[in-house]
C-alpha cells in the first residue's frame, strides 16, 4: 500500500468513526432532551402535534453541537496526530 492509499485508509477510518459515534451521540441527547421537553409540555397539556414539531427543532438543534465535536476530535485524533 502506498502512500496516497494510506491517507485515504485513515481519512475514511475518521469519517466512519465519526459517523457511529456521531449517530449514537446525537441520539442520546436527543433522547434526554426530548423526553425532558415531552415531559414538560405534557405536564402543561400541550397537544400531542405542538410537542413533536418543538421536539423535531430541539433535536436539529441538539444534535448539530454534539455532531461537531465529535466531529472535531474525530479529525485530531485519527488524521492531525498521524500527519
Amino acid at each position: 500500500m502506498n502512500a496516497a492509499e494510506m491517507r485515504q485508509v485513515k481519512f475514511f477510518k475518521a469519517w466512519a468513526i465519526f459517523l457511529v459515534m456521531s449517530t449514537v451521540g446525537s441520539a442520546a441527547v436527543g433522547f434526554l432532551v426530548g423526553a425532558a421537553v415531552g415531559a414538560l409540555m405534557g405536564a402543561l397539556g400541550t397537544p400531542v402535534r405542538n410537542m413533536q414539531a418543538v421536539a423535531s427543532l430541539i433535536g436539529i438543534a441538539t444534535m448539530l453541537p454534539v455532531s461537531f465535536l465529535i466531529y472535531r476530535w474525530s479529525v485530531k485524533q485519527f488524521i492531525l496526530k498521524q500527519l
